[in-house]
């Protein structure tokens, strides 16, 4: 990767192609030609508002963007300065499998922890050190319809979800249960259309489904 000007490009199939563009501000609209839709077309972004944070003494400039191709592709809601999307680092068809960043340091900012990754998104601290392995536990199989959803969504499981809590893309806890039981509905008919987070507890592993609603 390599940044010229206030644009960020990355290396792949013998080119650099756009990944960031800071320049935009509000009402731009940022293309992509690198990924494309489900038709084909490059994957646009607008950007919906611009802010300016401060990183340990540091203005930066944050967009907030819409992804024009909501329903198949994920990139994560905010780009800050300096730093990229504070969710994956390219845009993911199916969020749980983006690559995404945990941690960012430099000589001027310090050490910053993604906002999307701690906390109640089950993040470690960026100075946690891995001394052993955990044993992976098998995962249950777990289905989700409709989806996207209009009016009711059933899980269904071969094993007893103990725990379940929906968030919006923003991260905002809407709604938690302890249902106990292998299958059980989510009213979504409250919600208003987007990206949701459902994250369920099974044999001692949390599972994180996307959902989309209508």
């Amino acid at each position: 990767m390599y940044s010229e000007n206030d644009s960020v490009f990355f290396y792949a199939d013998g080119d650099f192609h756009l990944l960031y563009d800071f320049s935009a501000d509000e009402g731009d609209t940022i293309t992509l030609e690198y990924f494309e839709t489900y038709d084909g077309s490059p994957l646009e972004m607008v950007v919906d508002s611009v802010n300016y944070v401060d990183f340990s003494g540091v203005t930066k400039k944050v967009q907030y963007v819409t992804c024009l191709e909501t329903i198949v592709i994920d990139f994560g809601p905010m780009i800050i300065e300096d730093i990229g999307r504070t969710r994956y680092m390219f845009p993911s068809y199916d969020g749980p499998n983006g690559m995404k960043w945990r941690c960012y340091e430099d000589n001027q900012n310090g050490l910053l922890l993604n906002p999307f990754d701690i906390g109640d998104w089950d993040g470690q601290n960026c100075e946690q050190i891995i001394t052993a392995i955990e044993e992976i536990k098998p995962v249950t199989n777990v289905s989700i319809a409709p989806n996207p959803v209009n009016n009711f969504l059933l899980v269904k499981s071969e094993d007893i979800i103990s725990e379940f809590s929906l968030k919006d893309e923003g991260g905002r806890l809407l709604i938690s249960g302890t249902p106990n039981k292998k299958n059980f509905q989510i009213n979504f008919q409250a919600f208003h259309s987007g990206i949701y987070f459902l994250t369920l507890s099974v044999k001692e592993t949390n599972l994180i489904k996307k959902v989309v609603k209508l």
